[in-house]
């Protein structure tokens, strides 16, 4: 499972970023900055070798 790549915070950001929660949603959801998403963000898509939320999308529901 892909998934086993990803932290705790990264797979919960990663849940709402294929639920299609914004940034800021995001962030407010959490309590942590917009800024930190977007770095949690670019550390899941390198993990997982996609470069988009479709391509996250597919490898975590594929």
């Amino acid at each position: 499972m892909p998934d086993k790549k990803l932290s705790p915070r990264e797979k919960e950001v990663a849940y709402h970023i294929i639920e299609g929660t914004s940034t800021n949603s995001i962030a407010q959801l959490m309590a942590i900055k917009p800024n930190t998403v977007s770095t949690i963000k670019k550390n899941i898509f390198t993990k997982l070798a996609v470069d988009s939320e479709v391509g996250l999308y597919k490898v975590l529901k594929g």
